[in-house]
């Protein structure tokens, strides 16, 4: 059966992508990583096993702590905004979303257009005239709200592991670096 990787979640698709480059070269990846302290390249192994995962969306405790509730019939996460107290329904962006979203970004309205993608009813309207209206006059600080929220419910992982510079100590959380060695290693 043929499956559209459009159709996947992006957190599904960035795991597929983990576990191929585990499957091929093993969990040891071997990068180099600058620090900005000393800025030295240090090179440094980093272990693909142990990425975090992000399922907040289905966590019983977060959904409540943030009083998120799943509504099946309409199949999205309803939460009611701080500010103006609207009721919205939230949907998980596939890759089809993330492929509209960046040809729409490269035209200055990144912040409407990813609202507009994840936004899927405003007090159970899913009219897009009606979201996206809603979207244009919202207030700022229901707007930053849901960008904030958002990223902590979309199931996905986590590339950061921490990393100490052998040169001066520093510690910090480092991304995995996604480059044409994760792929194909020397």
């Amino acid at each position: 059966q043929d499956l559209d990787p459009e159709s996947l979640l992006i957190g599904d698709r960035n795991a597929i992508m983990i576990a191929a480059r585990i499957s091929a070269y093993g969990n040891e990846y071997p990068a180099a990583v600058l620090c900005h302290s000393c800025n030295m390249r240090l090179d440094y192994s980093f272990d693909l096993e142990k990425i975090n995962l992000h399922e907040n969306c289905f966590d019983e405790k977060f959904l409540k702590e943030h009083k998120i509730t799943f509504d099946s019939e309409i199949r999205s996460l309803l939460i009611s905004l701080p500010k103006s107290g609207v009721e919205v329904g939230l949907r998980m962006l596939d890759g089809a979303d993330e492929k509209t979203l960046n040809s729409e970004i490269d035209d200055g309205s990144a912040i409407t257009s990813t609202l507009a993608r994840f936004i899927s009813h405003v007090e159970k309207n899913e009219d897009p005239d009606h979201i996206k209206q809603f979207i244009d006059n919202m207030p700022a600080a229901d707007s930053v709200f849901l960008r904030n929220l958002y990223p902590k419910l979309v199931p996905n992982i986590d590339l950061k592991q921490p990393w100490i510079c052998k040169n001066c100590a520093n510690a910090k959380d480092v991304e995995v670096p996604l480059n044409a060695s994760f792929f194909w290693p020397e």
